[in-house]
């Protein structure tokens, strides 16, 4: 008996010592430069396809409304929109007139800590979704995503649990905060097929497209243009998707608007090598022989 015990410690100690390498391994994303968007094959001019080689990173703009849950365990739901009109730190996108924007589609994910005392959050899911439009939108347009949605779908990203940021007491992001959304993207063509390469992005041939993943770091706040007034506004009708008049609340069962200012960058997620897949595989074998041991 005290030799099967030992054998399935080792079982999982095994399991566990390699499942944490294959968890670190996955996070561990390489940074995708060089990359382009070809805006032409959707209609665009010549003049909307990119310089060759010329994306790293995009900077963005634009507004969410985040809703907290009346009661603990506490979660929220975050749908916002972005506009993307220049490389990051550098000169503005060449759109031929028109635009590029997302979509935050029910961002979900937890609270951590009680009513008034809320200290961080993380998501757990959503989609964020790419539009390319010929005309610009943005901004004109209340219960159509604020005009973001126009135009062809080029990718749909899901969100991966984690990111998320930290908060003020009554859960708005901490003054200027960092907020990170790490997404998979499921979709990136204009019709939502499977994940295929595309003309409208424009990667490396030995970047599997699989393990693309888009990474968002925003500096939020919340916007106090909003804050304590009762406002039938057309940005948060598009965002809710409803015509009630909007009251910015807090804490528990609260809504607020945040302002967000950051990059978009693209990953290529890393893979756990197969002999550490196989090494996997055995720990867990070795696992359940123990298990049965044990109960025999």
């Amino acid at each position: 008996m005290k030799k099967n015990k030992t054998l399935l410690g080792v079982a999982i100690i095994s399991a566990l010592t390699l499942a944490s390498a294959y968890s670190a391994t996955a996070s561990a994303n390489t940074l995708i430069t060089g990359w382009d968007l070809n805006t032409s094959a959707l209609g665009g001019t010549t003049s909307a396809t990119l310089p060759a080689n010329s994306i790293n990173n995009l900077a963005l703009n634009g507004e969410s409304i985040v809703t907290i849950s009346a009661s603990g365990p506490f979660t929220f739901t975050d749908n916002g929109v972005f506009n993307f009109t220049q490389y990051n730190g550098g000169p503005s996108l060449l759109l031929g007139g028109g635009q590029l924007t997302a979509v935050l589609k029910n961002g979900t994910g937890n609270v951590i800590g009680t009513s008034g005392s809320f200290t961080s959050f993380v998501f757990t899911g959503g989609l964020v979704d790419f539009y390319y439009n010929n005309a610009q939108t943005y901004g004109t347009k209340a219960g159509a995503n604020y005009g973001a949605s126009d135009g062809a779908l080029i990718a749909e990203f899901t969100i991966l649990p984690g990111g998320g940021g930290t908060t003020n007491t009554d859960g708005t992001p901490t003054n200027n905060g960092t907020v990170t959304i790490t997404s998979l993207a499921t979709a990136i063509n204009s019709n939502g097929a499977p994940v295929t390469p595309a003309a409208v992005w424009t990667l490396s041939p030995s970047i599997d497209l699989n393990t693309l993943v888009g990474y968002i770091t925003t500096n939020a706040r919340e916007d106090l243009f909003y804050k304590g007034i009762a406002k039938s506004d057309f940005l948060t009708q598009a965002l809710t998707g409803s015509a009630t008049p909007f009251q910015n609340t807090y804490n528990a069962g609260g809504s607020f608007l945040v302002n967000n200012g950051g990059q978009f960058a693209l990953e290529e997620a890393s893979v756990p090598e197969p002999t550490a897949l196989t090494l996997l595989g055995l720990a867990m074998v070795g696992l359940g022989y123990s298990k049965k041991r044990r109960v025999s």
